[in-house]
Parts: structure tokens; C-alpha cells; sequence
């Protein structure tokens, strides 16, 4: 069997049995989890052979309901509301899992749409990569992904295991 190059948009020559081809792909860098751990401008993104999407230009609706502040003042209503983001404007609305989970913990309803949520879980992890730091309790050099300026106490694994089991 004779392999077949595939020429990407940008000149690149893929063969059979390599990395799939990024013009395969069906989301736009910005739509991917790569962008929330390796962000890059529209321009670099284009320039290295991925896609782009541009926000919708539309006008988004005006919520339909004042939602309480606190979880137990909401009633079964708010499955039919339309709910505008406070960060995006984007709308969104709560399916019936999601307002039986957050009544469970007696949570709030959100005030971000699932985007913007998710990017903040995002921008709370930690960086991927590693510093060199040494365990606070016992001295020896360790890795970990907690920067030297950061205010956590790191351990290495045998102090860790010490001190949780």
C-alpha cells in the first residue's frame, strides 16, 4: 500500500499513520481545551494552520426572570427562563439535572453562562509546568507545579503520605 500525503491550507505534507491533520479538525482553536492551557492571539492561531471563530455578532435576549438570591426562593419556573450571563451577555438556561444538583448542595442559581464558568475553573489551575522547590517539612529538592512564590505549604510524597495518613 503506497502512502498518500495529504497538503494542509499552509503547505505542510502529512502521510498515513502521523498526527491527523489540524484542517480535520471541527472546532476552531479558540473552541478547544488547548486554547485554555496554550492561549494564542487570532493572529498566531491562523499563522501556525488553525481555524478561528469570531464571537456571533447577535443580539442576545434580556433575561426573562429576576433570579433569587438564595436556591430555596426558586421554583420550577426557572427551567422555562431564559438567563443572560452578567459577564458575556450570552444566554443560557438551567436543565432539570442542573437545578436538582444545586438544590442538593443548596447552591445558588449561576449569574456566568457554562463558558464562562468553565474559563474560570480553568484560569484556578495551576500552570503545566513544574518548579523546582524543596519539601517545607524535610528539606529534599522536589518537583511540583506550586511556583516557589506561591504561598502553599508543598511537601514531598513520604511527608504528604505522613501528614494525610
Amino acid at each position: 500500500m503506497m502512502d498518500m500525503p495529504f497538503v494542509d491550507r499552509i503547505g505542510r505534507e502529512h502521510k498515513y499513520g502521523g498526527q491527523i491533520p489540524i484542517d480535520l479538525c471541527p472546532w476552531a482553536y479558540n473552541e478547544t481545551t488547548a486554547y485554555e492551557f496554550f492561549p494564542l492571539s487570532k493572529d498566531e492561531a491562523i499563522a501556525k494552520g488553525f481555524t478561528w471563530r469570531d464571537p456571533d455578532s447577535r443580539e442576545y435576549l434580556s433575561a426573562t426572570v429576576i433570579v433569587p438570591d438564595h436556591i430555596k426562593d426558586v421554583n420550577d419556573d426557572i427551567l422555562k427562563a431564559i438567563l443572560k450571563c452578567v459577564a458575556c451577555g450570552k444566554n443560557y438556561q438551567i436543565i432539570p439535572k442542573e437545578l436538582q444538583f444545586l438544590r442538593r448542595f443548596n447552591f445558588p442559581i449561576p449569574a456566568h453562562c457554562p463558558l464562562c464558568r468553565d474559563r474560570a475553573r480553568i484560569k484556578q489551575l495551576n500552570p503545566m509546568q513544574t518548579y523546582k522547590r524543596v519539601c517545607d517539612k524535610c528539606d529534599v529538592a522536589i518537583e511540583t507545579s506550586y511556583a516557589p512564590d506561591r504561598p502553599e505549604i508543598v511537601y514531598c510524597e513520604k511527608c504528604y503520605k505522613q501528614e494525610v495518613y
